[in-house]
Order: structure tokens, then C-alpha cells, then sequence
């Protein structure tokens, strides 16, 4: 992904070893794209999070290496959540 557009394909010929190095930079890397995706679809308000008492929304949240998506149960959250995902699967 490029831009916020799919690039074309890259075809992997070798993976990372457990326990490499910059496996964490890595990963921190692609779940930043996933966040701000699903951030600014919030922002657009074409998804809501969970609201929270000082008035703002959870939406996405990522620790370690263990990525959360928060949203309210909704027919349009699940659908706009899913074209993030399908974008994200396709990069």
C-alpha cells in the first residue's frame, strides 16, 4: 500500500526467522498503516467507536503485538471496517 492506494504485487521469496531483530519494526510498520486507516474512517464518522465519558471514541488500540478494533454492533461499522480490512489483506 502506497499512499492509501494498492500497489502492485510483491511476491515474497524468503520470510522472517522467528525471533529476527527488526521483526518488531516490522510489525509496527504495517499495523500503524492498519490504524490510521481505521482512524480516519472515524473521523469521517463512516465508523464509530466506543464512546468514552470524556467525550471522545475508542476506535482502534495496539499493544505490543496484539492489534483491538472497537466498535459499536452495527451493521454499517462491520461493512466500513471490512473495506479497511479487505484493502489491508490486498496490500
Amino acid at each position: 500500500m502506497l499512499n492509501g492506494g494498492v500497489t502492485l504485487k510483491v511476491f515474497l521469496t524468503r520470510s522472517m526467522q522467528q525471533g529476527c531483530s527488526v521483526s518488531p519494526l516490522f510489525f509496527a510498520i504495517v499495523t500503524y498503516s492498519l490504524l490510521v486507516m481505521l482512524s480516519n474512517l472515524a473521523d469521517r464518522g463512516d465508523i464509530v467507536g466506543l464512546h468514552l465519558p470524556s467525550g471522545g471514541q475508542l476506535v482502534e488500540k495496539a499493544l505490543v503485538d496484539d492489534s483491538f478494533m472497537f466498535l459499536q454492533a452495527s451493521k454499517e461499522n462491520i461493512e466500513g471496517s471490512m473495506q479497511v480490512w479487505d484493502k489491508f489483506a490486498l496490500a
